[in-house]
């Protein structure tokens, strides 16, 4: 006798799509817990490789930048500089000690900071009356007094300062005076200015001050707060000479860079080394200590001397990288790994040399006309003038970058697609494209850092997002890039120094023009940054959740974007009929709350719980976080360094004196509330916190990944009580709103209608690491914070009611919170909870009543409950108005070493009219499903867990459970069973995406009594179903061509096992509608080269385990794509057929039908509906 269904009353709660699952082996362990979504992640760290290529010429070792401020400085009516006396030398360098002309010199105006050894850890301060000539190598340098080097005084009468050339923009200016101590130039306003900065006009005679090349001991200056002997003494150590300076900036980059995410090697310009040499380190891990202090050695231990072979450099770093130097190791491992080359000089580039290809053949003209290129990356330069129109120049370093990121640096035509790991193909063309970078054939890209140098095209460092200036009129059309092999020999050093910036460019990278160490140091930082945000910048915006809303055809769909780790929030159609969600965006949240924030000012409503407060909630400002003490105690003050001396931005060392006071308390509170005015944009004077931009707009919505938006409107609960109807009346016009949790450490509540936040709320547990949303390296530092799906309902409060929404933070961490949002502009704090044996909060809370009518809300125990708890399973019962603690209930499995990670809840009510709690059931990681007895209810006496089944793969494996389970009643033959169906499966940490082990859906029926079934897979009267494969036109069909009856009377349920798919689990939930089952399953994608995977969605009669009546070819499922499932909700159509709608992880949102007749019948349990208000 086919058996009828009759869904069980459900307590309220919501229907989250989690990104969870995966098997644990029977011995088990704390949960792999992810701080990124796996679902766009790759299954393994690809690592880039970066060669970092070291000017070693000869010029480094000048004490000057750049080299006209050396050049002409002082002659005597024409007398050549060599001619003067060593004096007269000195006196002669007129300016040299300027920091304004040369950047070598000391500046008063920087701090100079003792660099960065492998480990981080700093060099000592160099001392002002023992200073080395080089501090990189310490007690072998030659030392001196800088005392001795104190004004040098006297004049020189008769001579004129003759400057015939200027290094900077405007006309040349002749001075005549008896004491000619400066070098006159003109700034591009033509006003001729001293040295020291004062203005004179023509070339008007007159007496200037003394000079100075060291001030007086006493008199050297330096930025407030720091020791001026001591900052000068450092610049004379550590940054004197260029090539100092390039180790002092360099090293405090690569000190800081994050060695588990990148691959590092070193070339010199002029090394001839394919293998580790003293001018050259093959490309390996860099949180290898070996590698990381070879890298150090050489980048500090080497001396100058050479050419500038700037083009063969880089051309070997791109044979290289398609490991066609003799001699050398391959340093690619993946197909998709990225390569990059940071090209570094001080000067240009001056080889006879051709610089060849992968082949050994010339490059050419690479990026002229005919070679299908556009602009900015286009030559076609005339042999003189800027006017386009011309052929361009060939083998230039253009060229060759041009060349490496343009070619297949990996083919079978090469001969070279077996990489560095043994069975790895790495020809295979899948390298992430970018918006910068759409290649994805294996290829080089190139970055590329001038120091101090100034070609013909005007330079300003945020040039790609310019409306102006010369890189524009590259990009438009209206100039060439300089020719850099026609004219002069002084035009052609111009046109080389833009052919370093045009190179960059070529290579999809980004060229720096550093002026000093600080400058060198931030913009290597920006590069190495840049190079991480590529990492995860090929995976596109994925859509997270999604939330139909019953009683009319909208959808409101949630969705996030990595690296820049931003989030939205969209209103859509959705169509009555056939179920499809509309890709036209009705309102955008991002769009929205852009318009509510400022540069210094915003007019958000940001609140956190207050409990002394007459609504309990405060708002989210300096002031009051300040009042209330929780400025310090939550990292919220300063950050760089903090009150304890730790510096808490990565950013932090790169700071100035007044970029680190700037970092922290009114402005860090300002960032997070949405305020721009210290984010690292050009537009800022102080450039502080991360810039929350991507690479087309600005958005301070943080992402949203695990959080299912939540719609609420009028009270709608079938209660019958005169106080719950009076209160639905009261409450019939109120304002419809849109609830959902962000990992910006906020929950948001946008009006439905218009989509502007009416305010956000700052859970306390989230507080002491908000600072992380400001650093700087944040693209890869990501954190979940407000990562939970809100459950809102309405509970009784004496003889009145009130709206409440109840939410975890999920994987962010340990903690339930509380609001009253019965007027949805006037919130009112309620509770926050916390515990030690709780956990990361991944259960969903539900809301429901005693048998002695209080109202509660119940939350289980949750994840690595271990770090500050006992590991076991528990539920909290918890009072839905107070907060307080009503009772835990224990499991009695898991411990320290081995949490429960008790997750995922549903509850039995018997009527949704009363909802009164009956029991709760819940399953965890070890593979047990629990029954809670939370109200004494059923034997024994007391308050109990049951574990009524354990679920077990063939060979013994635990199966875990990670989903929600669905309830519902069975009635066969007169009889009645408590059917309990749930899948198994986890994706929650990277160790879980190759795990193979065989997981399974299981139905058993609940014998409500003192004991369950023990391990399922064990169980002769457990029905198992087995599936099968088939091809229909053109669609891949899972099918159950053998089905198996099920007698409730002498079965106790059925199990449908996954086994045609490697991997296949079940990490969302299900979705149950009278007798129709719908889950998705995904199988993880374990090519490192591949993020996501693939999906199936089936379709089975509940009662059974058996395909649906009427189901074509006997059809159980069917193939999605290739693309995870991130959730889906079963809806009711106009006409009355249910529809499935898939929301994948790579933002795409699909409608089904059911194959069969699924649907039919009286009892249907929407889970969306339980929530619509």
């Amino acid at each position: 006798m086919r058996p009828t269904l009759r869904p069980p009353g459900l307590a309220r709660r919501a229907a989250a799509s989690l990104l969870l699952a995966a098997p644990l082996l029977l011995q088990a362990a704390p949960a792999d817990l992810a701080d990124v979504p796996l679902a766009t992640s790759p299954s393994a760290a690809i690592r880039p490789n970066l060669l970092f290529i070291l000017d070693d010429s000869g010029s480094m070792s000048w004490d000057f930048t750049p080299d006209a401020s050396y050049v002409h400085k002082y002659s005597d009516n024409n007398t050549a500089l060599s001619g003067l006396s060593v004096l007269d030398r000195t006196l002669s360098s007129l300016c040299h000690g300027v920091a304004s002309v040369n950047r070598s010199a000391y500046n008063p105006a920087l701090r100079y900071l003792p660099p960065l050894r492998a480990d981080g850890s700093s060099f000592p301060n160099a001392s002002f009356s023992d200073a080395w000539e080089d501090g990189y190598v310490g007690g072998s340098s030659a030392r001196r007094n800088l005392n001795s080097l104190s004004t040098i005084g006297g004049t020189t009468a008769g001579r004129r300062l003759i400057p015939p050339e200027t290094w900077v923009s405007g006309s040349r200016t002749t001075v005549n005076s008896t004491n000619y101590r400066f070098f006159y130039y003109a700034v591009p306003n033509t006003t001729p200015l001293r040295c020291d900065r004062s203005v004179v006009s023509g070339s008007t005679a007159y007496t200037p001050t003394r000079f100075t090349i060291v001030l007086d001991a006493g008199s050297i200056s330096a930025p407030a707060g720091v020791d001026a002997k001591t900052n000068y003494a450092n610049w004379f150590s550590y940054y004197r000479t260029r090539t100092l300076t390039m180790r002092g900036g360099a090293g405090r980059a690569f000190a800081q860079l994050d060695g588990a995410r990148f691959r590092v090697g070193f070339s010199s310009i002029n090394t001839t080394l394919s293998n580790d040499g003293d001018r050259f380190l093959s490309v390996r891990n860099f949180d290898d200590s070996t590698q990381r202090e070879a890298f150090f050695a050489r980048l500090y231990g080497l001396e100058p001397s050479g050419g500038t072979p700037l083009r063969t450099a880089l051309s070997r770093a791109g044979r290289y990288f398609a490991n066609k130097l003799p001699g050398q190791s391959d340093p690619v491992q993946y197909s998709c790994q990225r390569n990059l080359a940071i090209l570094t000089s001080d000067g240009v580039w001056n080889e006879s040399a051709t610089p060849v290809d992968v082949n050994g053949n010339a490059i050419g003209n690479s990026d002229g006309p005919g070679s299908g290129e556009t602009r900015p990356q286009l030559d076609d330069a005339r042999s003189s003038g800027t006017a386009i129109g011309g052929s361009g120049a060939s083998n230039t370093l253009a060229d060759v970058a041009q060349w490496y990121w343009k070619n297949d640096l990996r083919s079978s035509s090469l001969g070279n697609c077996s990489g560095a790991i043994s069975g790895q193909n790495v020809c295979t063309d899948n390298v992430p494209p970018i918006a910068r970078d759409p290649q994805t054939a294996q290829h080089m890209n190139t970055v590329t850092l001038g120091l101090g140098l100034a070609g013909n095209l005007n330079y300003v460092p945020d040039y790609e997002t310019q409306t102006s200036g010369d890189f524009f009129s590259l990009v438009n059309g209206s100039r060439a890039w300089p020719h850099p092999l026609a004219g002069t020999t002084a035009a052609q050093e111009l046109a080389r120094v833009d052919d370093l910036w045009h190179a960059a460019v070529n290579g999809r990278g980004k060229f720096y023009s550093a002026r000093d160490p600080e400058e060198l140091s931030s913009g290597l930082r920006e590069a190495l940054d840049a190079v991480g945000a590529t990492l995860g910048a090929g995976s596109a915006a994925a859509t997270s959740n999604l939330q139909p809303v019953a009683g009319d055809n909208h959808a409101y769909v949630a969705s996030y974007e990595t690296v820049y780790w931003n989030g939205e929030l969209s209103k859509r159609t959705v169509n009555p009929t056939t179920g499809a969600v509309s890709s036209s965006v009705l309102w955008s949240a991002k769009a929205q709350l852009l318009s509510q924030v400022g540069v210094n000012s915003d007019s958000r409503q940001i609140l956190y719980f207050a409990p002394a407060e007459a609504n309990r909630l405060k708002a989210f400002t300096h002031a009051n976080l300040l009042a209330d003490g929780l400025l310090l105690t939550n990292k919220l003050g300063p950050l760089c360094p903090d009150a304890s001396g730790t510096l808490l931005l990565s950013q932090c060392a790169s700071l100035d004196s007044a970029g680190k006071a700037a970092a922290g308390g009114a402005n860090l509170i300002g960032f997070l509330r949405g305020q721009s005015g210290f984010e690292m944009n050009s537009a800022n004077a102080l450039r502080v916190f991360r810039e929350r931009h991507n690479t087309r707009e600005r958005n301070v919505l943080g992402d949203i990944v695990n959080g299912k938006p939540v719609f609420v409107r009028r009270p709608s609960a079938p209660y019958p009580e005169a106080s719950y109807r009076a209160f639905a009346t009261a409450q019939a016009s109120r304002a419809a709103s849109v609830y959902v949790a962000a990992n910006d450490g906020m929950l948001h509540a946008f009006d439905a209608e218009t989509g502007l936040e009416r305010w956000a709320y700052v859970p306390r547990a989230v507080m002491p690491r908000l600072h992380q949303l400001a650093d700087a390296d944040y693209a890869n530092r990501h954190q979940f914070f407000v990562d939970g799906s809100p459950v809102v309902a309405d509970v009784q409060d004496g003889s009145s009611w009130r709206t409440v929404l109840i939410g975890g933070l999920n994987l962010g961490g340990g903690s339930y919170y509380a609001i009253d949002v019965s007027d949805p502009a006037n919130p009112r704090g309620l509770w926050e909870f916390s515990h030690a044996n709780l956990g990361r909060s991944a259960g969903n809370p539900v809301v429901g009543k005693l048998r002695d009518g209080r109202w509660v809300v119940v939350v289980s125990s949750g994840y690595n409950n271990h770090v500050t708890g006992d590991g076991g399973g528990h539920l909290f019962v918890i009072d839905a108005l107070s907060g307080a603690l009503i009772r835990s209930v224990p499991t009695g499995a898991g411990d320290t070493v081995t949490p429960s990670n008790l997750g995922k809840l549903n509850a039995w009510v018997d009527s949704t009219a009363d909802n009164t709690l009956q029991r709760v059931y819940g399953g965890d990681m070890l593979g047990n499903l629990w029954r809670f007895d939370l109200d004494d209810r059923l034997a024994p006496a007391g308050y109990e867990a049951l574990r009524l089944g354990q679920a077990r793969a063939p060979d013994g494996s635990v199966q875990p459970i990670t989903t929600r389970p669905e309830l519902l009643e069975l009635s066969q033959a007169g009889s009645r069973h408590a059917v309990v169906v749930f899948g198994t499966g986890r994706y929650l940490g990277s160790s879980d995406i190759g795990d193979t082990t065989l997981q399974s859906v299981y139905a058993i029926k609940d014998p409500l009594g003192s004991s369950g079934w023990g391990n399922l897979r064990t169980r002769s009267d457990l029905v198992a179903q087995t599936l099968g494969s088939t091809v229909v036109a053109g669609r891949s069909l899972r099918t159950l061509p053998n089905p198996q009856p099920v007698n409730w009377a002498s079965h106790m349920g059925w199990r449908v096992d996954l086994a045609l798919s490697t991997g296949e689990r079940i990490d969302v939930d299900m979705q149950l509608v009278a007798n129709l089952l719908t889950f998705a399953s995904n199988v993880p994608e374990t090519n490192a080269c591949v993020t996501g995977g693939t999906s199936w969605l089936y379709y089975l009669d509940v009662r059974s385990g058996s395909v649906l009546p009427g189901s074509p070819n006997r059809m159980a499922g069917q193939f999605l794509g290739n693309a995870l499932t991130a959730g889906i909700t079963t809806i009711v159509s106009t006409s009355g057929a249910t529809k499935t709608i898939v929301v994948s992880r790579k933002g795409d949102i699909t409608t089904t039908d059911d194959p069969g007749q699924g649907g039919s019948g009286v009892a249907r349990r929407i889970a969306w509906r339980e929530l619509a208000r």
